[in-house]
C-alpha cells in the first residue's frame, strides 16, 4: 500500500518513544532541578553541576533516564525557540535555558541582566500584550501595580536592587485568594483584585547581586550575564554588518518564513567562515557561490529536520572560527576585542 514506506520510520519513532517513557522519570527529576537551582549560574557551572553530579547521582539511585539528557531539548520545541529568536533572544544554548526558566517556573522571575538582552526580549514578547515598565522608585508604582492585576497586563519592574519592597511580598508569594467569584490580593491594608492573565517580571542591571535566601525563595533568579558563545554570535552580524549590510536587510524580511531565514543563516556563517577561515584575503563570495546542494537542501528538507541539520552545519562553522577568532582572524581589518569592548563598554574580554 501507499504507506509501506512508512513502517521503518514508524518502528524507528515508537522505539525512541518507548526510551523516552522508560527514562521519563529520571529526565523529568533532572529538568525539575535543572529548572529551579540553575538560574543564578553561568553556563559552565550549570553543565559541571548538571553532568558531574545529578547525573551520576541519578545512575547512582538505578534511577532510569537518559545520558544524553538536555535540559533545553526536553522542556523547549524548535518552534517556541524560533519565536524567541525572532522576539530578541539570543540563540545559544544559555540563552535559551533562561528563556525556559522564565516561561516554565511556577514563580516570577528575577532577571539578572547588565546588558538588557533579557530585558530587550521580554519588551517585545509581551508588546502585544501592552507589558506596563516601572521601578520600585516610582511614585505612582503601587498604582501600576493594581492596574495591572486588576486587568491581567503584563508588568516589568526594572532596576532592582538587592532588596525589594515589602509591599510586593504577597504578590511575590502568590497568596491569591477567591472570593465570590473573583481573586483577589491582600495588599497591606487594601484587598486588590487579581487576574490570572497577569504576569510579572522584575530585572536587576547589578552584575553581581548577593540577594538573601528570602528572595531566593520567593522568585526564580535567573542569570541573563551575556555568555561569550552570545558575544560570538553578535559579533558575527556585526562584522557582516560592515561587508554586506544587505544580508542583514535580507535577514530581517525573511524573519516571518523559517524556512528562509534558516537559508539566509546558512549563507552568512558559510561567507564568514570561507573569508576568514579559509583564505586571508579576496572578496565576500560565498554568499552569491552558496553550493548548489545546500540550496536545495534548505529547499526539500521539511520543517522538523531543516532547522536541527541546519542549526549544525552553522554550529560546525563558527566552531572552526572560534580556534582563529581571538587571536586574529588572517587579512581580517576589525578588532574584535575592541569590537566588544565598544558595544559593551566595561563588559569586556580584552
Amino acid at each position: 500500500g501507499g504507506l509501506d514506506g512508512e513502517k521503518i520510520r514508524w518502528e524507528g519513532s515508537i522505539s525512541v518513544l518507548e526510551a523516552a517513557i522508560t527514562n521519563l522519570v529520571g529526565d523529568c527529576l533532572l529538568a525539575a532541578a535543572f529548572l529551579s537551582y540553575c538560574g543564578p549560574f553561568d553556563s559552565e557551572y550549570r553543565y559541571k553541576l548538571l553532568n558531574d553530579t545529578w547525573l551520576k547521582g541519578v545512575r547512582t539511585l538505578n534511577i532510569p533516564c537518559d545520558p544524553q539528557f538536555d535540559f533545553c531539548l526536553f522542556l523547549a520545541n524548535n518552534e517556541d525557540v524560533r519565536d524567541w529568536n525572532i522576539q530578541g533572544l539570543p540563540a545559544d544554548a544559555f540563552s535559551v535555558e533562561n528563556g525556559i526558566m522564565v516561561t516554565r517556573s511556577q514563580k516570577w522571575p528575577l532577571m539578572i541582566d547588565p546588558q538588557s538582552q533579557g530585558l530587550g526580549w521580554i519588551r517585545q514578547r509581551e508588546a502585544k500584550n501592552s507589558i506596563k515598565s516601572t521601578q520600585l522608585t516610582d511614585k505612582r508604582f503601587r498604582n501600576h501595580l493594581e492596574d495591572c492585576m486588576a486587568f491581567g497586563t503584563p508588568m516589568i519592574i526594572e532596576n532592582v536592587e538587592e532588596e525589594i519592597d515589602p509591599v510586593l511580598d504577597p504578590v511575590l508569594n502568590k497568596e491569591i485568594q477567591r472570593k465570590g467569584r473573583n481573586l483577589i490580593i491582600q495588599l497591606a491594608d487594601k484587598e486588590c483584585e487579581y487576574s490570572d492573565e497577569f504576569k510579572l517580571f522584575l530585572c536587576s542591571k547589578l552584575a553581581n547581586p548577593h540577594y538573601p535566601p528570602e528572595i531566593f525563595a520567593q522568585v526564580t533568579v535567573i542569570n541573563f550575564t551575556v555568555t561569550m558563545g552570545g558575544l560570538e554570535q553578535q559579533l558575527l552580524g556585526r562584522v557582516l554588518g560592515f561587508e554586506r549590510a544587505e544580508l542583514e536587510e535580507l535577514e530581517a524580511r525573511a524573519k516571518p518564513d523559517f524556512k528562509a531565514r534558516m537559508t539566509v543563516r546558512l549563507a552568512v556563517a558559510g561567507a564568514f567562515h570561507t573569508k576568514y577561515m579559509d583564505s586571508a584575503v579576496g572578496k565576500l563570495q560565498a554568499v552569491t557561490h552558496l553550493d548548489e546542494h545546500s540550496i536545495g537542501m534548505t529547499q526539500k528538507m521539511d520543517k522538523v529536520t531543516l532547522p536541527i541539520k541546519l542549526r549544525a552545519i552553522i554550529k560546525g562553522f563558527s566552531t572552526g572560527a572560534q580556534s582563529k577568532m581571538y587571536d586574529g582572524c588572517p587579512g581580517c581589518p576589525y578588532k574584535h576585542y575592541s569590537m566588544f569592548y565598544d558595544y559593551y563598554g566595561d563588559f569586556a574580554y580584552a
